[in-house]
């Protein structure tokens, strides 16, 4: 038996194994589509990748894999992190995650993270709709008269490292929409 299993291709046996021993309800696994390389890309290639090709922001769509957390912020907390934002002020939130019968754990991420969430829960507006419309967004929001409007390339920064962490953290992963 152990033979035949050791000739199986690896995810067959990483799925043997995980049926076999431990509690296959307390994993997960992603798979991803491989690259014209014919080999998966590692997590910096991926992030160097979504940042350098312009045609990754117009054919990819974040999805949440679970609920909106920032959806039942209070308006006056919503708004001091727009003010931060604005101001351009380095601050971060703390994300608090979950799970039953494990310790919580804190990432803290972008105060532009409430923004990016709430246009990305549809699941089917591209990295570059999303960006654009936070753009449009911010535009609006309460600052100071000596702060300019959030600029394209600031936002960008703050997406990609919004996506980064919340898929490092498996809240999101993103879908070929075109």
């Amino acid at each position: 038996m152990a033979r035949r299993i050791r000739n199986r291709p690896r995810l067959e046996q990483f799925h043997f194994t995980e049926l076999v021993t431990s509690r296959p309800d307390r994993h997960a696994a992603w798979l991803a589509h491989r690259d014209n390389r014919h080999m998966a890309r590692a997590t910096p290639d991926r992030q160097i990748h979504r940042r350098t090709d312009p045609t990754w922001r117009h054919v990819m769509a974040p999805v949440l894999t679970g609920k909106s957390h920032f959806k039942d912020i209070d308006d006056h907390v919503l708004t001091s992190w727009k003010k931060l934002a604005t101001s351009r002020t380095p601050a971060s939130v703390d994300y608090v995650l979950s799970w039953p019968g494990k310790p919580a754990a804190t990432v803290p991420v972008t105060v532009l993270s409430f923004a990016f969430e709430d246009a990305a829960v549809s699941g089917n507006l591209t990295a570059e709709e999303i960006i654009r419309h936070v753009v449009a967004s911010a535009a609006t929001w309460p600052a100071d008269q000596t702060d300019a409007p959030l600029g394209y390339e600031e936002v960008a920064g703050h997406f990609f490292e919004w996506l980064d962490k919340f898929e490092q953290i498996s809240e999101v992963f993103c879908v070929r929409v075109s």
